[in-house]
């Protein structure tokens, strides 16, 4: 009996301990071309910023630059608090584009504002191509609450479109 138990309690610890124990996902598409899921319930703890995983599965017929795929998070009054993009497939073989069709990028937010580079490409040491110095802005600071995420594809070739996810709720605690 004491093996058992011993083996039952072993067991419900490391279920606990797996990242799926505390993850609550939902679900996304865009028509047929996008689909995914994201992380819904996000707590800070200890962090004073966190990562959240969006997954991704694009369809192939999808190629950069004539399709981008954006994944944002808004505030009730729609204004945008953080996003990121997926530029999968390279149209033109340049170097540039040519994401995987599947899988995971992230959207980041901090309990304070902090600088970010806008050209990731820009290296800070050396500066742009140009010899200008690298160019940065602030984030928004996001705090506990509230928040929407939804997913976007927007074609600018052969003929100009966009679609949206159905927009998923997603909660941020201390």
């Amino acid at each position: 009996m004491k093996k058992i138990m011993t083996i039952i309690i072993a067991a419900a610890f490391l279920a606990a301990q797996s990242p799926m124990a505390y993850a609550a996902t939902a679900s996304y598409s865009v028509e047929k071309v996008l689909s995914g899921s994201v992380t819904t319930k996000i707590s800070y703890g200890s962090s004073s910023c966190k990562k959240i995983p969006v997954k991704y599965k694009a369809s192939t017929g999808l190629a950069y630059p004539h399709h981008l795929i954006f994944f944002g998070l808004t505030n009730k009054a729609e204004d945008e608090i953080a996003s990121t993009d997926v530029k999968v497939g390279n149209a033109y073989s340049l170097d540039f584009g040519g994401a995987p069709y599947s899988g995971t990028v992230y959207i980041e937010v901090c309990k304070s504002s902090k600088s970010v580079l806008v050209d990731e490409e820009c290296d800070p040491d050396v500066g742009q191509e140009d010899g200008t110095e690298c160019e940065y802005e602030d984030t928004v600071a996001v705090k506990p609450g509230t928040y929407y995420f939804q997913a976007s594809v927007m074609q600018i070739k052969p003929s100009f479109a966009t679609a949206d996810s159905k927009k998923i709720k997603i909660v941020i605690t201390k």
